[in-house]
């Protein structure tokens, strides 16, 4: 099991940063273009690269089952700060996004970089684990550091 962490909504932009729209038949701007996790993680199921060296009974399996855990979770997802796919899963997902056979449309890409980065950080560990082993290293550095400092001549009562 690999575990993702959730990004929140993006906003979109144009590069440049400006705000994108989405317009109407007329042209006329409605409604700010807002970017969800979920959207971004399903549209990866559709890339050839995803299914690369399945049947189609296999991919079409593989796709649904995916599907259906990325939706399972979509509340609790944002709740518990992550998302949980089987490995196979997680790691064609991963594939998919790194290395697509459909192409990004560039001026748009920059969008995705916070979807794109949790998921080439995911981890076997959830980010509760990675947070207190993250702690525990820095604590153990830490007595290290003091170890060092009380034992230099520096520190000696002598000098």
């Amino acid at each position: 099991m690999f575990h993702i962490d959730y990004v929140k909504d993006i906003p979109a932009t144009n590069i440049m940063g400006e705000p994108v729209y989405i317009t109407d038949e007329k042209g006329n701007n409605k409604e700010r273009q807002i970017l969800k996790q979920i959207d971004y993680f399903l549209g990866r199921l559709v890339d050839p690269t995803f299914i690369k060296d399945k049947d189609s009974i296999e991919a079409s399996v593989l796709i649904c089952d995916t599907r259906d855990a990325l939706r399972a979770q979509a509340e609790e997802a944002e709740e518990r700060g992550y998302w949980s796919l089987e490995d196979e899963q997680a790691t064609r997902l991963k594939n998919a996004a790194q290395k697509p056979e459909g192409k990004y449309v560039q001026h748009f890409l920059h969008n995705f970089k916070d979807f794109m980065l949790a998921l080439s950080e995911m981890s076997k560990k959830t980010p509760e684990e990675r947070a207190a082993s993250k702690k525990r290293k820095e604590e153990k550095e830490a007595a290290k550091a003091k170890v060092a400092v009380e034992a230099s001549p520096e520190a000696s009562p002598e000098n």
